[in-house]
């Protein structure tokens, strides 16, 4: 009888993204609060999944009970944290106030001013939508995303040995580069811009990185076999553009970040990358 377990270099490869996945806890320079800087951030999963829970349970105490009260008068921090806990849900998706209003049973003035609290304390990035002179074709709301991977995986219920296998690992996977990505561009000698893209026709794209002579669309997908499927949308894209030009996305490159063993051509100006190739490839 077969064995059903997966091949051991395939446990490798995973073993690997996942000593990757242990930055999800590796920096926490996005925070600036006090609570933030706490001692064995890097190697909270290193201790297991109890340690990875039991670190996170208290950063979460402290940034409830401490943080927040300082910067805003909230009657329940249960359902301040209930509210975090829906974002982290929704990490990677269009800003849908109404929805998160509505799951955690707040008012749209609360989410207003809770989503202020949590930009304010570097829990939370709004990514604009890129706003080029399409018209109506463009969506206007952000996307939201959480800046500390860890803490998503922590929300989430997720442990490094449930990772692999969780149904949010795309979300993870895109919130971790959305966070490398930041960290390219506050070290980028060049002024560059940092948008995702989402027309009339539903086509999205993850992130557009725009200026110093490099215009990248960037689709986050979790395989190690990409194919042409996996940049859809950033061909359709490029389709558009050759018939209705726009300046500011003229030469367009495309990037699927994946898994694959080295860059796989996808097109003439499409190619899917490993995480490690991102920096040069950008010429960062």
């Amino acid at each position: 009888m077969k064995s059903t377990s997966r091949p051991a270099v395939v446990r490798q490869k995973e073993m690997l993204y996942l000593r990757s996945f242990n930055a999800l806890t590796a920096d926490n320079s996005c925070h600036t609060s006090d609570s933030a800087q706490i001692p064995g951030t890097r190697s909270a999963w290193s201790r297991g999944p109890t340690g990875h829970t039991a670190f996170y349970d208290s950063y979460l105490r402290t940034y409830l009970q401490r943080d927040v009260r300082q910067l805003i008068n909230v009657v329940s921090l249960r359902d301040f944290e209930r509210f975090l806990r829906a974002c982290a849900f929704r990490s990677g998706q269009i800003l849908d106030k109404s929805s998160l209003g509505r799951d955690v049973g707040i008012s749209s003035k609360a989410v207003n001013d809770w989503l202020s609290v949590l930009t304010a304390s570097n829990q939370i990035t709004l990514l604009e939508p890129w706003f080029g002179n399409f018209g109506k074709r463009l969506v206007k709301s952000p996307k939201l995303y959480l800046n500390d991977t860890g803490l998503l995986a922590h929300l989430l219920g997720i442990t490094e040995p449930t990772l692999i296998q969780s149904p949010f690992i795309g979300t993870v996977w895109e919130t971790f580069i959305f966070s490398e990505l930041r960290k390219l561009l506050n070290k980028s000698p060049d002024p560059l811009s940092l948008w995702f893209y989402r027309d009339s026709e539903q086509r999205e794209i993850d992130f557009l990185l725009i200026g110093g002579g490099k215009n990248i669309a960037i689709e986050c997908k979790w395989t190690e076999i990409p194919n042409l499927r996996d940049a859809k949308s950033i061909q359709e894209l490029m389709n558009f553009l050759e018939k209705k030009p726009h300046p500011q996305l003229s030469d367009l490159r495309g990037i699927v970040l994946c898994r694959p063993t080295g860059t796989h051509p996808l097109g003439p100006k499409i190619a899917a990358i490993p995480l490690h190739q991102l920096r040069p490839r950008l010429g960062l």
